[in-house]
């Protein structure tokens, strides 16, 4: 019986190894993060066969996370679909959500410390930015130029193409400000630490220059000093006089930046305001509404999306999106074009269901989470990619299996 406890120790603490590997491997993406998923889910099922509690398939149904069945969505899509071989791959590429909620229902009897799983994904993240910085000296050496054009040419493309795992800027840009508001807000690190980094990844959502996340930064830092001012101490009163100095001082500093490099984010916001270059969506945006009644009632299907949307796009002048064939750029529309208004409605349905759930968890990571995905999902088709199916399941998931039954769980 001893030999047999020890085994089963053994087996939590693998699975709680896998977590962190899925949180690590996130950035990375492609096969080593896709495994890790699949480590993930033996290790639930093995701790699911050993557990001595009988199994109650009612119970484990309603255990899985709400987004697992946003897959169902795309496979009632699959029914009417035109183009089954591009439905089927689309299907494959979000399995995530099917096998990660699966994974942590099969077990849900075990604990885990979030603070780490979350620190994980932070570390992950400032070593790429990290490694990235290092490419970009190394260049500068080489070619001898002025170190100012750390700031002003390193910008977006120039500096995302020096990291080692390149990645697409709105999703860099996410996960950068999400492991601002973790190492802010981490019981591990101690506050020197946290100024060094914290500082050092605002610096780096500047140099990605995502529109999208600065916005949801500005949010963050906003909705951080008002928490802190209503708190009436005296320490807190400190910290919103420095993150206003800190503020005052960046914005003083960038607009004194000679900058060569156009993709840097004041510019990008101001072509988004004109409504001008490679920020114009609204035209994409408003090609779905061409689209016959029948289609946006009840969508094109998994696998027709780009060929119908296409048809119905401008065609003339400008139109990035047609000759790109481009995405919609906002999921809310991808559901819609793909699902039609049913599917939208139940896809809102599982943001609403997250969201009721932030007073009951009283965590501000969560809230940061939440703002990110929401408003990441407005601008950006981000469940088309690995990184965003994978960032968004697994991280919902792990927030209401660690504040399941109104435990904290939270080491």
């Amino acid at each position: 019986m001893g030999l047999f406890e020890n085994k089963k120790i053994d087996l939590q603490a693998l699975w709680k190894y896998s977590l962190l590997l899925v949180a690590f491997t996130i950035p990375i993406g492609g096969f080593s993060n896709s495994v890790s998923i699949i480590l993930l889910f033996l290790f639930s099922f093995v701790i699911r066969l050993t557990s001595p509690t009988p199994f109650s398939l009612k119970l484990f149904v309603s255990r899985i996370n709400i987004t697992g069945f946003y897959i169902l969505l795309i496979l009632i899509g699959l029914l009417y679909s035109s183009n089954l071989d591009v439905g089927i791959k689309i299907v494959q590429h979000n399995l995530a959500f099917l096998v990660i909620p699966i994974s942590f229902a099969l077990s849900y009897n075990s604990t885990f410390s979030l603070e780490k799983v979350l620190l994980t994904f932070a570390i992950s993240i400032s070593s790429l930015l990290i490694l990235t910085h290092i490419n970009v000296l190394l260049e500068l050496f080489r070619e001898n130029d002025n170190f100012s054009l750390l700031i002003s040419h390193y910008l977006r493309n120039n500096f995302l193409k020096h990291s080692v795992i390149y990645m697409h800027a709105p999703y860099f840009g996410m996960f950068s400000v999400f492991t601002f508001v973790i190492i802010l807000k981490s019981k591990l690190i101690n506050n020197y630490l946290k100024v060094i980094m914290g500082s050092y990844i605002l610096f780096c959502v500047f140099l990605i220059s995502a529109v999208t996340s600065i916005i949801v930064l500005v949010i963050t830092i906003f909705v951080m000093v008002i928490k802190l001012f209503f708190k009436q101490k005296l320490i807190n009163r400190i910290k919103i006089f420095a993150i206003f100095l800190f503020s005052v001082l960046s914005f003083y500093f960038v607009d004194q930046i000679d900058i060569t490099n156009s993709s840097n984010v004041i510019m990008r916001i101001d072509k988004l305001i004109k409504k001008s270059g490679d920020s114009d969506r609204i035209e994409n945006w408003e090609s779905i509404l061409r689209l016959p009644i029948k289609n946006i009632l009840f969508g094109v299907g998994t696998g027709d999306e780009l060929d119908e949307i296409q048809k119905v796009r401008n065609h003339k002048g400008w139109a990035w999106a047609y000759r790109h064939n481009a995405n919609m750029h906002n999921q809310y529309l991808e559901v819609l074009l793909r699902n039609g208004i049913l599917g939208l409605i139940i896809f809102l349905l599982v943001f609403i269901n997250l969201w009721k759930r932030l007073k009951k968890y009283n965590d501000f990571r969560y809230l940061s989470f939440l703002l990110l995905i929401t408003i990441s999902f407005m601008s950006e088709s981000m469940l088309e990619r690995q990184w965003g199916v994978v960032f968004f399941v697994f991280f919902s998931s792990a927030f209401i299996f660690a504040h399941k039954d109104n435990q904290n769980l939270i080491r």
